[in-house]
């Protein structure tokens, strides 16, 4: 009975170094690379490097990295334990290891955010979410203003609208998020 206590112990102190193991193996690419080929990287741990160009200055919780090119441009939020990122980051050169994460914006998904922007517009509240239209955009800009009235469309219109020229059942939204921060050191 002894000998079959251990050896479910021993079988569960291995499951959890192979879980720890799958957690810190990461895939090292290239932005470029990563944003080329998304589909064979969602859900698993990428470690990639670039400059920080933004910092959200509302409450640090994205930030975004571009690669050697400046088309090249990805979103980072911060895991629990990072919880925000600081402003000074900006224009440094980083490091980050992260899981990436893939947002499927379909039919049923802009149907859920009609709903909220209707409870936010009847003063219900909604119960906020971050957009997948701020992919890349520096705050202050919107991609669903209207230029003859100066206000910006919902975001479910917006998307909507996007879904439609795609021509695809879905739109995909890709970020990491950061577990790891590393500066690069110039040499």
């Amino acid at each position: 009975m002894i000998f079959a206590l251990a050896v479910i112990l021993a079988g569960c102190g291995q499951n959890q170094n192979q879980n720890t193991d799958q957690e810190q193996t990461a895939v090292e690419i290239t932005i470029h690379d990563l944003l080329s080929t998304p589909d064979q990287y969602v859900d698993k741990t990428v470690l990639i490097s670039g400059t920080i160009d933004h910092v959200c200055r509302h409450g640090g919780k994205k930030m975004f990295m571009i690669g050697d090119n400046p088309d090249d441009r990805i979103k980072i939020t911060p895991d629990e334990k990072i919880g925000v990122f600081e402003v000074d980051l900006e224009g440094g050169d980083y490091t980050v290891k992260g899981f990436f994460k893939e947002l499927v914006v379909d039919e049923n998904y802009i149907a859920m955010l009609e709903e909220e922007e209707a409870r936010a517009a009847t003063g219900e509240g909604g119960q906020g979410h971050d957009s997948p239209l701020d992919q890349g955009l520096h705050e202050g800009e919107n991609e669903g203003e209207n230029a003859e009235e100066g206000q910006a469309k919902p975001e479910s219109q917006v998307l909507r609208e996007q879904l439609a020229a795609s021509g695809k059942d879905h739109l995909s939204f890709y970020s990491v998020e950061c577990i790891a921060l590393e500066e690069k050191k110039s040499l």
